[in-house]
């Protein structure tokens, strides 16, 4: 996950990660945690996709 955010986040300009999610959820907290993001991390991909602030996923 973090070698896909670094990946693409200087290319999706005004974009940025409001959800998190992992079959693992400790890991998208790590995530979280290391990338000092502002996002909720849901338990499921399918909670994620419900959101309503979530207008895009990358998988």
């Amino acid at each position: 996950m973090v070698g896909d955010y670094r990946k693409t986040s200087g290319k999706l300009a005004g974009a940025r990660v409001v959800a998190l999610s992992d079959y693992a959820i400790d890991a998208a907290k790590s995530v979280q945690a290391d990338l000092a993001l502002d996002a909720v991390v849901y338990a499921t991909g399918e909670e994620l996709i419900a959101a309503e602030d979530v207008d895009a996923t990358l998988v």
